[in-house]
């Protein structure tokens, strides 16, 4: 059971997404929150495994408190959830950690494929959004320094692809373990703190 938590500042809107989740088996709604401080309440419960967030809201915004709830757990998944496409806003939730990014018209089956993958401890950007990220990281100093290998390139874009560590152990033929090795080494080498950090990376340095 994946363990689900909602926080937009619309009640109906909330009452919605609660119905259509509660149609997927395997989901459960555990929580709501009105604004990012309510969110941030939300983490006393140690069953959370993914947040679903909107970005502008009262008291604090989805921004703030992605920042916030990733710093005090960086083990639940944060989805952000909204209107917002343009590039400042998108920019900033990746920088702070976001694990996904679903526009509200998404679909049932993309809304389901989506938290599914943040859970497995992939990373989730839907087509449109990631067209911006890809403008927006674009960079003509690529760099030079950074040297990986064939098969380090080969994961990097399977996570790119926001496979799972286990769909790119059974797709590359190799264990869970060395795909886990790969991706410590990729870490390592980029600098990176997470798997957004490394989607930075590749796109930044277009990889």
């Amino acid at each position: 059971m994946i363990n689900i938590a909602l926080v937009d500042d619309q009640n109906i809107f909330l009452e919605g997404l609660q119905s259509l989740i509660q149609t997927i088996e395997g989901f459960e709604v555990v929580g709501f929150a009105l604004n990012g401080k309510e969110a941030i309440k939300l983490l006393e419960n140690s069953e959370l495994d993914v947040i679903l967030m909107d970005i502008s809201m009262p008291v604090l915004s989805g921004i703030e408190a992605l920042e916030i709830i990733k710093e005090k757990a960086p083990g639940v998944k944060v989805i952000m959830l909204s209107t917002h496409n343009d590039r400042g806003t998108i920019e900033k939730t990746i920088r702070n950690g976001a694990d996904g990014y679903l526009l509200k018209n998404s679909s049932r089956v993309e809304l389901e494929k989506a938290i599914k993958c943040v859970n497995e401890g992939g990373t989730y950007f839907m087509e449109e959004i990631k067209d911006v990220m890809m403008n927006s990281f674009r960079s003509d100093n690529v760099s030079t320094e950074i040297r990986l290998t064939p098969r380090e390139i080969e994961v990097l874009h399977l996570i790119c692809d926001e496979l799972t560590t286990l769909e790119i152990a059974e797709k590359l033929f190799v264990s869970v373990n060395t795909v886990e090795t790969h991706r410590k080494n990729l870490l390592n080498k980029t600098g990176s703190k997470n798997m957004i950090g490394l989607v930075k990376f590749a796109l930044e340095n277009k990889i």
